[in-house]
Order: C-alpha cells, then structure tokens, then sequence
C-alpha cells in the first residue's frame, strides 16, 4: 500500500475532526513519507491541514512507525477557540481550561460504547427511523478527505474538496448501468 497511514488509519481522526468541528472540509494540503526506520514499504507518516467551511482548521500528524511513546488508536487531541482550550488523549476525559485560566470540568454522556454502543443505536435506529452515526452518507466526507489527503500527498499541492467529490461523481455517472440509479447520480 503506498500510504498505509492516510488509507488505513487516518479516517477516523478525519471523521471525528468533522463531529468535534462541526463543519465540513474545503481543502487540504498534505505531506507523506516513510521514515528510514519504518517497516512499511509505503508512507507511514504524514501531516496535514485541513480547512473547514466554517473558516476552523484542523492539522494532523501522525506515524504507524515511531519508536517509543505509543499513541492510543483515539489520538492525542488539543483543540483552541477565542474562549479557552481543550486537550484530550482518547483514553481519560478531556482535560479543559477558559482563557481566564479557569479550568472547566469535562461532561462526560455515561453512553454505551463499541459493541454495546453500536447495537443500542441500531435499535435507536429502528425504532425511530433516525439514521445512526455510521450512516454510509454521513461518513462519505470522512472519505473524501482520504482521498484529498492522499491525492495532496501525491501532487504536493492544496486539494479542493468539491474537486474531489465532483470528479468521483462523474467516474461514478460514466460507470453507472441502472437507469434508475443514473437519474439519481445525475440530481446530485
């Protein structure tokens, strides 16, 4: 796999930056490589910024290869506004602070979580006829912004989101045989 860490890893740092965020991704530039010492034979490292609709930014950086000081799979998350900052490792209640130097205490929901978590929102779910969390249409950003992560790798320039989802929509118009499927793609 040329970008292991992008393809494999980073979507669920890339979903969540969405949900804490609240807004939606506009571009993003990104650089990968692969560290002398990595044990991938694609690019286990990378950094990125993302630029979101609502003006927020959010950088990623991230390795499948350092040496030492392992990182929970949820991250290492700090988060600044106007109004003060939080930090959060993904294992323990984010830790935040005012700008007044006031500590803020984490509210932290007491909801099922994995597998438990997941079966009781499938039934939320069917009761209701809400869509859940892992929706395929609510996590098609989350994908698109692998894919402009990766394509930012590969061209070394900032990648417009819209560029992206546009052109998977042609391709996907120019491959699609179901008529009643084209009408759909083609409203878009």
């Amino acid at each position: 796999m040329a970008e292991p860490l992008l393809v494999d890893m980073a979507i669920h740092q890339f979903d969540l930056s969405r949900k804490l965020i609240g807004s939606e991704p506009v571009s993003v530039y990104c650089e990968s490589y692969n560290p002398s010492w990595s044990w991938f034979d694609g690019n286990a490292a990378a950094s990125a910024i993302f630029r979101f609709a609502d003006s927020a930014r959010f950088t990623f950086t991230g390795s499948w290869c350092a040496p030492g000081l392992e990182t929970s799979w949820n991250s290492r998350w700090r988060a600044s506004a106007s109004g003060g900052t939080a930090v959060w490792d993904g294992d323990i209640p984010p830790v935040a602070e005012l700008a007044s130097g006031e500590a803020l205490p984490a509210v932290v929901a007491d909801d099922p979580e994995q597998i438990v978590g997941s079966l009781v929102e499938f039934v939320r779910a069917v009761r209701t006829g809400e869509p859940p969390q892992s929706e395929a249409r609510s996590n098609l950003m989350s994908v698109v912004m692998v894919e402009s992560a990766v394509r930012s790798a590969a061209t070394g320039s900032r990648v417009q989101i819209a560029d992206i989802l546009e052109e998977a929509r042609a391709e996907a118009i120019s491959a699609e045989t179901d008529d009643r499927i084209l009408a759909v793609l083609r409203k878009g």
